[in-house]
């Protein structure tokens, strides 16, 4: 049986499904879940879809370290429309007057609609490139791999070379860059300790 691709309808409904059981998830809980019910589901693509759907829907999207975001749901009646000095708003330790208020319109940066004039000025600087991508799950190649573990190599925007992602349960991810004289280098060398 092939295994097909995840729609954005396939990632919302898993993803709601994880946050409804567990209060957050994350793209690689997403992904996970996503294989397990039999789908062909990327790395890139679930991280790209759940961007994509946390935004529509209003999720709280918390970043780690600059790592992966936990996605969850935020009840619509936590946010205030309009500036004001509610607790939610201004949390009682918090001075009305801190780094963390737009100067603009003074409400806090996260509630903050000022943000969308600047969003605006930068989307006709924004280049949109597609790029060739591939991906392979590890357990067809490597007998020590897990049933989630994949290969993802995409080619970069400019053409000149390769991201490589390994994601594996027991290592997380690791990524390298490799231009195509590197790669090219590097499957001589292979290619050479082989016939040996």
């Amino acid at each position: 049986m092939e295994r097909k691709q995840p729609s954005r309808l396939d990632i919302y409904n898993v993803a709601c499904e994880l946050i409804e059981d567990e209060g957050c998830t994350t793209t690689l809980d997403v992904k996970r879940a996503l294989q397990d019910a039999g789908y062909f589901a990327s790395q890139a693509l679930v991280s790209k879809q759940m961007t994509i759907i946390a935004a529509e829907e209003g999720w709280d999207i918390e970043n780690v370290e600059g790592r992966y975001n936990i996605y969850s749901f935020e009840p619509a009646e936590d946010f205030c429309d309009e500036n004001c000095d509610c607790e939610q708003c201004v949390p009682q330790d918090q001075d009305t007057d801190d780094e963390n208020r737009c100067p603009d319109c003074g409400c806090l940066w996260e509630n903050c609609e000022c943000e969308d004039d600047v969003t605006t000025e930068l989307e006709g600087k924004v280049t949109i490139e597609k790029r060739l991508s591939g991906m392979l799950l590890l357990k067809e190649a490597c007998y020590f791999a897990d049933k989630h573990d994949t290969v993802e190599v995409t080619e970069w925007a400019n053409g000149e070379g390769i991201d490589v992602t390994f994601s594996t349960e027991r290592d997380g991810e690791h990524k390298f860059e490799l231009t195509w004289g590197e790669f090219n280098a590097l499957a001589a060398v292979v290619a050479k300790m082989t016939e040996v």
